[in-house]
């Protein structure tokens, strides 16, 4: 049986002030019905935009696809039309783009999201299109449907976001999803969560999944095979086990030593990549991994390593170590650090749910946060830790009030700020400072004096 997926010397470049960037350099690959194939490496690799030339998502100008073939389904994808390719889009290949909340439209209903490629790709109307969305949103474990439906956006934690995209890469029942970097933002419990759910959807319903990340633990458990890219170019390839236990390329040795593990003493530092990737507009004809490689050898300078795809040569083995081996042996005391800086006493912060557009109507309420109390001493650390939705940044935010809390105290250094006045709180947020993940969802709120919002998980430090 041919491959689900043909990728033959591909080569996408962006001309830039700068000069040509190579971001794609002659990569090939295959993906079988089914399977799941992880294409891993750091940032800049060329990883997203191998991901978008396989769709002919790359905009021109800058950015072209000057070389190779991409065979999909036994069809050559460079020589479909526009309107052919459009069809293949969410139809055929389906797509969960990286940070949920820029890819979702803030002023469309998660339905009409859901809805559009339905009608668009399958000539369903608004009662079909609507009955298969509930179904999509139970599919993916969004509890009460209905509602979801109506909402937007912004009214649902980053884990609800990344479902609903997945939702509507599998609403026209495609043969392949592309997800990159699935899991950006989100808590290790909502991580381990949408992984699984990727991973029990792709095998119930046979569905072919490229996983882009550069988290190595995804591909230790989910991946059948991997695809490592660095400067634009496949360095390894072969079955994830094999990949893991008899790296070849010195970069891949590297990626992996510089990840965390279970079976390692706790105070062994980790061992990081050194050095930045290379200037992709001046690249030469050795190997690019070569400046930061400790193997380096002159035959490096003048030619590239030769890709070597393997068979699995051992079975894949576990790479935790027995269950309590993490667990410490000491107890860890409390030390006294003074006066608390921070003392919250009692928090609650309770959101409305209305209907109507004219006339608005409670008909309940949403307990984002029902009675906490905590401190933070001067020059403590103190982990805010729960799954999305469970009211960790919501928290954060009624500290910079940000938000008004509808009860309780937040008494920073003996001042109620939950009673404080506007003026009050620009001096306030010039002393508690936030540090938001996602740059790409930086924006400066007007809420409450201008300061620095983001509806993701923040951490605040004293």
């Amino acid at each position: 049986m041919p491959p689900l997926l043909e990728v033959k010397d591909l080569h996408t470049e962006f001309r830039t002030g700068a000069g040509l960037v190579r971001a794609v350099d002659g990569i090939s690959y295959t993906v079988e019905p089914g399977e799941t194939v992880a294409i891993v490496g750091e940032s800049g690799s060329g990883k997203s935009v191998s991901a978008l030339s396989v769709l002919r998502l790359i905009a021109d100008p800058p950015g072209r696809i000057t070389q190779g073939e991409i065979r999909f389904a036994g069809r050559d994808i460079m020589q479909l039309t526009d309107a052919e390719m459009r069809e293949v889009r969410g139809g055929e290949i389906g797509m969960v783009f990286q940070e949920p909340m820029t890819s979702l439209n803030p002023v469309l209903t998660i339905g009409r999201q859901i809805t559009e490629s339905l009608e668009q790709h399958r000539g369903m109307n608004g009662a079909a299109s609507h009955k298969r969305a509930m179904e999509l949103l139970g599919l993916v474990g969004i509890a009460d449907a209905a509602r979801r439906l109506k909402q937007y956006p912004h009214q649902l934690s980053g884990g609800m976001r990344q479902r609903v995209m997945i939702a509507i890469a599998l609403a026209c029942d495609p043969k392949l999803i592309i997800a990159d970097e699935p899991t950006t933002a989100l808590d290790v419990t909502i991580q381990a969560q949408i992984l699984e759910l990727m991973k029990d959807l792709t095998r119930r319903l046979n569905v072919a999944l490229i996983i882009i990340t550069h988290n190595l633990g995804v591909v230790a458990r989910y991946a059948n095979r991997v695809n490592v890219m660095y400067a634009g170019r496949l360095v390894e390839s072969g079955p994830a086990a094999d990949v893991y236990h008899n790296p070849k390329h010195p970069y891949t040795m590297a990626l992996l030593r510089s990840v965390p593990r279970l079976d390692r003493p706790r105070q062994e530092r980790l061992d990081p990549v050194e050095g930045q990737p290379p200037d992709l507009t001046r690249l030469d004809a050795g190997c690019s991994f070569r400046p930061r490689c400790r193997f380096a050898v002159e035959a490096c300078a003048s030619a590239r390593p030769p890709l070597e795809t393997r068979r699995l040569r051992r079975a894949f083995g576990s790479l935790l170590s027995k269950p309590g081996d993490c667990a410490s042996s000491r107890s860890c005391g409390m030390s006294v650090l003074g006066r608390p800086l921070l003392e919250v006493k009692g928090l609650r912060m309770h959101f409305p749910i209305t209907e109507g557009i004219v006339t608005r109507k409670l008909v309940g309420e949403v307990k984002a946060i029902d009675g906490i109390d905590f401190s933070v001493a001067r020059g403590e650390t103190l982990g805010l830790v729960g799954e999305s939705g469970c009211g960790k940044t919501t928290t954060g935010r009624c500290i910079l009030r940000l938000e008004r809390p509808t009860g309780g105290e937040i008494l920073y250094d003996g001042v109620d700020v939950a009673k404080m006045e506007r003026k009050d709180l620009l001096a306030l947020r010039r002393r508690i400072q936030v540090d938001l993940p996602g740059p790409v969802q930086l924006a400066q709120s007007a809420d409450e004096g201008g300061a620095t919002s983001s509806a993701n998980r923040s951490r605040y430090t004293a």
